[in-house]
Formats: C-alpha cells, structure tokens, sequence
C-alpha cells in the first residue's frame, strides 16, 4: 500500500530536518492525498488513512518546526491554515518558523 500511495497519490506536505549529528541524522515527512483520504509518512512507516490533512500531518509532526527543521512545504490548498497551526520548539519565533515554509 506505501508504495501505491507514493506512486498514485498526491504529495500535499513536506517537513525536512536535519538534526547535523550522527544516529537520527536527518529526515523526511511526507502527507499524500489518495482516493480522497490522507496519509502520513516518515521514516518509521506510513500511518492513516485519515479525514483530514491536519490529522495526517499531525501525526508524523509535519507542522512543528524546531532547529532542526530545514524546511516545510505545504500544497496551496492547506498552506495558509497551516502556517497557522505550526508548533514552535527550541525557542523559535513564529517569524522564523515562517521562513522555513518553502513557496
């Protein structure tokens, strides 16, 4: 099933971290939109299908933004809510979290 969301599904979100240390190192989470239903990916696996967006990027933390966050891309369709609903961690701004939204 991962592989048919990825290759039928829709890339709607995007959380890219890079912590710079070794083990954890550095990822990605993934929201796709398949057959209408939402799904969540990270490197543990893919979770869902959820309702809506915000409960498939909640649960991989595709809205939280922390030093390690590198950059969050969000489809046109959810971004303006979703710059809204960023979780801050390690002491970032709002203003420095909405620089890390990619266009």
């Amino acid at each position: 099933m991962r592989q048919r969301v990825r290759d039928e599904g829709r890339l709607v979100g995007r959380n890219e971290w890079d912590s710079g240390g070794p083990g954890a190192g550095a990822g990605v989470n993934n929201v796709y939109v398949f057959t209408k239903l939402f799904f969540a990916e990270d490197d543990v696996g893919m979770f869902g299908p959820y309702q809506t967006f915000f409960e498939a990027a909640d649960v991989v933390g595709l809205l939280s933004a922390g030093e390690a966050t590198t950059s969050i891309w969000v489809s046109s369709e959810y971004r303006t809510e979703a710059e809204g609903a960023v979780t801050l961690f390690d002491g970032l701004s709002k203003a420095q979290a909405s620089a890390l939204f990619s266009r």
